[in-house]
């Protein structure tokens, strides 16, 4: 489907189905990887730089397109000037609002595996990655897909181990009304994972 729509038309699914999921009936989405972050916009991945059939594309984008659009809906998707802060809190955002999003719209289930399928077909093998990235890596791994690709050593897998749990507590208590647990889990994180 994606294959024979032009960028345009996907564009303009996108925004369509972005305005429904976030409630935000001015909001837009650009495919533009250069666009500067707005309140108004979201930045999506353009369906033909993803993988797969057209109809995979397309189901992908709409994946991607449902999770921005509902971290815009919960006010997630706050920058830190921190890399490794902002990376940890953004996977933590990720998941916390794949759950809120999934009590409203529990159709999306299907798609969202569908997409971690993807995902984690072209998630680097942790052999491949050097230095501090590669327990970052490991922990993005661990905590969204439930394993890692390639080996790491069992110190750093239980400092991962350790770092998720800290994770899915910290989601756990967002998921009952903590409006600063993913916040406030980054640092603990951090220290697990030797990132900070």
């Amino acid at each position: 489907m994606a294959g024979a729509l032009s960028a345009g038309g996907a564009a303009e699914i996108a925004t369509f189905l972005a305005r429904c999921w976030s409630g935000r009936p001015r909001l837009g989405v650009s495919f533009s990887p250069s666009a500067r972050r707005r309140a108004d916009a979201i930045r999506a991945i353009p369906p033909d730089s993803l993988a797969g059939r057209p109809l995979e594309r397309y189901r992908q984008m709409r994946a991607n397109v449902w999770l921005a659009a509902t971290k815009r809906r919960l006010g997630f998707g706050r920058l830190s000037e921190d890399h490794a802060f902002g990376f940890v809190l953004g996977v933590l955002e990720s998941r916390a609002a794949e759950r809120a999003g999934l009590r409203e719209w529990p159709g999306m289930s299907r798609e969202l595996v569908f997409n971690y399928a993807f995902q984690w077909m072209y998630r680097p093998l942790l052999n491949s990655v050097y230095g501090r990235p590669r327990v970052a890596e490991a922990f993005l791994q661990q905590f969204l897909f439930g394993d890692v690709k390639g080996d790491i050593s069992p110190r750093q897998h239980e400092s991962v181990k350790r770092a998720c749990g800290i994770a899915k507590d910290a989601v756990d208590a967002a998921a009952g009304g903590d409006a600063g647990a993913l916040e406030g889990a980054v640092a603990g994180i951090l220290g697990e994972l030797e990132l900070d």
